[in-house]
């Protein structure tokens, strides 16, 4: 997926056979949202189209007295039209979604309006049995205009991308290839104009094993940057299967992250940010047990240099000297005939090793359960969700207090071209408290209970 504006665009499923649907939802708040489709596969050849409508009167999003509702709105469609033999593939798509969305600014509401692009175009050639070549072209248009002021953000984002793969022996491969992007922005900032273009160029090349319980991947990254220089990144992973029903794995790998233009040039905004660059570990084991159950655990650290953060004294993006996350992951699921259960458990300790004090906004813990049932007609589920406090310390002293909240969702398939369904998110009710700024809270909005149905052919 990628993510703008607000808005998730989906990477849809190549079609496997000739259909169309069309679902609709309505829900509290005034929310309705209409969804349309239809595929076409035949030999091979394959296209697509899909169409969708959201809107909501929203609920408010600050803790004070009469505070208006933040409304949303958006429509979009995309469309994909392909090949895929055994010998050569190509596909072209495109998506287009625009709408507006209402924002708390220092306790006022103000509204922006979006629009965004996207184009694919890929192929594929299988030169030999073991060999093949991969090709990309990408690009990403997203245009914000502030509908209170004169301010706006517009960028455009090519990538170019070949590589090819080579499976030299049975249980190895190589993978090759190198990567173009150029970004190009014009903001209008606060009434400050600021334009940018950045090219950048990685080069890359990985390689993978797995034979007798024994996986292995290895890979290094050399990235030049056009504003930010020449980073080089590597990473490694290896899992084996110590037992038949154990395998323990391990992972290391540094990164390169650009600043972003929002990060430089969008409200608080700074053109002078450098790049962060990450070192990570991580160590764990995945066990099955009997009666279906599994369960696993992991152990990690990330030491981050120039963390990108935002300092609510000076409204303002900067550089952190030196931060590190430690945490742990731990899960355990049962899967029964129809009965199934997921429980997991989060903890994380995001810190300025600087002054040992914890980063701002980011909770330690947080645990989810979710139980349910689904079978050839139903689907039932329940989802449990737990965070603890944590702290605003980048804007002032307020503590966020920890929350808890129950999702439900339920489908009914009453024939295979019909079926209902219902959601309630945040039972409950509970608006919690999320950050606090400008001298009041944000909010979560509370409950929101929807039902729906989809008709397919």
């Amino acid at each position: 997926t990628d993510a703008i504006s607000g808005v998730v665009q989906l990477i849809s499923k190549t079609p496997e056979k000739t259909s169309a649907f069309v679902t609709g939802e309505i829900g509290e708040n005034k929310t309705y949202k209409s969804v349309i489709g239809a595929d076409l596969a035949e030999n091979g050849v394959y296209a697509q189209i899909r169409g969708q409508r959201l809107e909501t009167d929203g609920t408010p999003v600050k803790d004070v007295k009469n505070a208006a509702a933040a409304s949303f709105d958006q429509k979009g469609y995309s469309a994909k039209i392909g090949v895929e033999k055994e010998q050569y593939a190509a596909s072209v798509d495109y998506s287009e979604n625009q709408g507006s969305s209402d924002y708390d600014n220092f306790g006022k509401l103000v509204s922006q309006d979006f629009k965004n692009e996207i184009i694919n175009v890929k192929g594929r050639l299988n030169i030999l049995e073991n060999l093949a070549l991969h090709a990309r072209f990408s690009q990403f248009k997203d245009e914000i205009e502030q509908n209170n002021s004169t301010d706006f953000v517009h960028s455009k984002t090519q990538e170019s991308e070949i590589y090819g793969q080579w499976g030299f022996m049975p249980n190895q491969q190589f993978l090759v290839g190198v990567t173009h992007r150029n970004i190009d922005g014009d903001v209008l900032s606060y009434g400050s104009p600021y334009q940018e273009d950045i090219d950048s160029t990685g080069y890359y090349i990985q390689h993978k094993y797995d034979q007798a319980g024994l996986n292995t991947q290895v890979g290094v990254r050399v990235e030049d940057n056009e504003k930010f220089g020449t980073h080089t990144v590597a990473q490694g992973s290896v899992r084996y299967q110590v037992l038949p029903l154990t395998s323990v794995y391990a992972n290391i790998g540094s990164a390169f992250k650009a600043p972003t233009l929002n990060d430089m040039y969008a409200y608080g905004g700074n053109p002078d940010l450098k790049p962060e660059e990450s070192l990570s570990y991580e160590i764990g084991l995945d066990q099955k047990l009997a009666y279906n159950i599994s369960t696993g655990l992991s152990l990690y650290t990330t030491e981050v240099d120039n963390l990108i953060d935002f300092d609510g004294v000076l409204n303002q993006m900067r550089n952190l000297e030196k931060a590190k996350m430690e945490g742990s992951e731990l899960y355990v699921k049962w899967q029964g005939e129809n009965l199934f259960t997921n429980l997991s458990y989060n903890y994380v300790r995001a810190k300025d090793k600087k002054n040992d004090e914890d980063l701002s906004r980011r909770p330690r813990q947080n645990i989810a359960l979710t139980a349910g049932w689904t079978d050839e007609q139903y689907t039932f589920s329940t989802t449990m969700l737990a965070n603890g406090d944590y702290d605003n310390s980048a804007f002032d002293n307020a503590q966020i207090p920890g929350h808890f909240r129950v999702d439900m969702h339920g489908q009914y398939k009453v024939n295979k071209n019909v079926d209902i369904f219902a959601n309630i998110q945040n039972v409950g009710d509970s608006k919690y408290r999320t950050a606090y700024g400008s001298g009041s809270y944000y909010i979560n909005g509370g409950r929101l209970a929807s039902a729906g149905v989809t008709f397919r052919y």
